[in-house]
């Protein structure tokens, strides 16, 4: 059984299809990148997967369970997750601060437990604690963990995003965009440490438009064009698909391809 699956996804804004009669499916343990040109349809999907906005038609599964138009905290409470384009922090609490407060989220704590300081409380807060330890240490933030957030460079506050949401304890990673705005350098290190979430247990689906970055992280690609899938498969595969070539650089740059000399003129 697949961990996450669409059936016949369709949203439509009026007379606009944003997803069309999307079929797709992921399995645990798999990075999975979702790329087309702009207006692709992939910030729609990712909000329809995550409960953002309600299909007009089609089903989507989780883990076998019909998750359709549900409310997104209900579908993150059973492990699929998401991130934005832009970070969600808390910008005047430290970095540490930002993922302890996650796990507290997370960990369901009991406010009455909480107003008498009970020792389950306690235990919660040790647990959090240290949950959030961890996670600055795979992240590689533990050198910063007592900055603010809002002073961190932006590769820094890019990573602390996904922190805060692996947090919540995903089985399904959901990333938007996570290399916006950093260079070569940092993107390299986010993608190695994205490949480590992964070998902890966590399956990924990333939509990014840096594509070395999809094409050197990602096992399986799925390419949407005008909310339809155009081409799905490894990322050579991908690479070389002339519906892809086709989508993102013009018919006649795809026609020219095909001469028999093999040059593009």
């Amino acid at each position: 059984m697949p961990l996450l699956e669409a059936r016949k996804l369709t949203k439509r804004f009026g007379g606009v299809i944003a997803v069309n009669e999307l079929d797709f499916a992921i399995e645990r343990g798999e990075i999975v990148g979702l790329i087309g040109p702009n207006g692709a349809g992939k910030t729609t999907l990712f909000n329809v997967l995550s409960g953002f906005l309600s299909p007009t038609r089609g089903k989507v599964l989780f883990d076998g369970l019909d998750i359709t138009g549900w409310k997104p905290h209900r579908i993150a409470g059973k492990g699929l997750v998401r991130t934005f384009q832009q970070n969600l922090l808390i910008p005047e609490m430290t970095v540490l601060q930002n993922i302890t407060l996650a796990c507290h989220l997370s960990s369901r704590v009991n406010l009455l437990g909480v107003l008498l300081n009970t020792r389950s409380t306690r235990n919660n807060e040790k647990a959090s604690l240290q949950d959030a330890n961890e996670l600055l240490g795979l992240l590689e933030l533990g050198e910063v963990s007592g900055e603010l957030a809002k002073n961190l460079p932006h590769g820094h506050q890019r990573m602390l995003g996904i922190g805060v949401a692996l947090a919540a304890r995903p089985r399904l990673l959901m990333l938007d965009e996570p290399a916006t705005g950093l260079n070569a350098i940092e993107m390299s290190r986010q993608m190695a440490i994205i490949r480590q979430v992964r070998d902890r247990g966590t399956t990924v689906l990333l939509v990014e438009h840096h594509m070395q970055a999809v094409m050197n992280t990602c096992e399986r690609i799925l390419v949407l064009d005008f909310g339809r899938k155009i081409a799905e498969g490894t990322p050579n595969e991908v690479a070389t698909n002339e519906r892809v070539i086709e989508a993102y650089l013009g018919a006649e740059y795809a026609a020219k391809r095909k001469e028999p000399d093999g040059q593009v003129r």
